[in-house]
């Protein structure tokens, strides 16, 4: 492959990497918020941070960049997940 199309194809991968970012902190967020896979630890944990998606979106971002800059690829299957998860009826 040519040396500009490698320097092309560098951007959209980080655009897709930070996509996949966004994307996993709001399924996180939405899970640990709404889902009833949580729904224990929202009763016995009556942090004002675990009912404020606004609050917790930022800690789980937080989480999403370190595990992201630690092992970039365990992002896409929590961003895959939202995609497919956002249909569902709650």
């Amino acid at each position: 492959m040519a040396p500009r199309a490698m320097s092309l194809l560098v951007p959209l991968r980080e655009a897709a990497d930070l996509l996949a970012l966004a994307l996993a902190t709001m399924r996180l967020t939405d899970a640990l918020i709404y889902d009833r896979l949580f729904a224990g630890l929202r009763t016995r944990v009556r942090w004002y941070v675990l009912t404020c998606p606004r609050c917790l979106s930022v800690w789980v971002g937080v989480l999403c960049l370190v595990v992201y800059l630690t092992v970039p690829v365990c992002n896409w299957p929590l961003a895959l997940s939202w995609l497919y998860l956002r249909g569902v009826p709650r």
